[in-house]
Parts: structure tokens; sequence; C-alpha cells
């Protein structure tokens, strides 16, 4: 499926970049020093990332799939509330307390 002859996928991977700069925005701006700095050239590479793609240039759809790869390894990681980690859910956070 096209969109202004790109595909759907593209346009889907571009806005997910570009939706990373809303919750940076709000954490910049209640920072300060380095972390501010290293939040808004965040900001600044994920709007270039999403322009990148939008644009069709090959390097900005491998470092878009690079993202997606790293976000699932971490959110594998993480583990949701399951197995190893369960008692880091607020669940069993309440029964330990008890």
């Amino acid at each position: 499926m096209v969109l202004k002859d790109k595909l759907i996928g593209i346009w889907i991977l571009a806005l997910w970049s570009a939706a990373h700069v809303v919750p940076a925005v709000m954490l910049a701006t209640d920072t300060t020093g380095a972390k501010s700095v290293l939040l808004w050239l965040m900001m600044a590479g994920e709007l270039a990332l999403a322009a990148g793609l939008v644009m069709g240039w090959r390097v900005f759809r491998y470092l878009a799939m690079a993202q997606v790869v790293m976000h699932a390894l971490v959110f594998s990681l993480v583990g949701v509330g399951r197995g190893r980690y369960a008692c880091l859910s607020a669940a069993g956070a309440r029964s330990r307390d008890v």
C-alpha cells in the first residue's frame, strides 16, 4: 500500500520516530545541563530520522529498523511483569508488603 508514492510502512516508521519527540520535550524543558542537551540532540536526531524516511534516503531506513530492533530487545528484556521479574510488578510488591 502506498501513500504519496511512499510505502505506508515508511510513513508509519516516520510517525513513530517523530512521536518520540513528545516525551523528550517534556523532559528537556524540566531539566538543565548535560541531560537537557542530550535530550535536545535526541529530538533533533528523531526529527532528522523522520525527515530522512519521508525523503527516501536509504540509510535512514536502516537506522529506523535498528531503532525498532533495539526497542524490541529492551521490551523483551524487561519481561512486562512475567517470569523472573514478576516481583517487580505492582501486584508482586503488594503481596510482598503484606
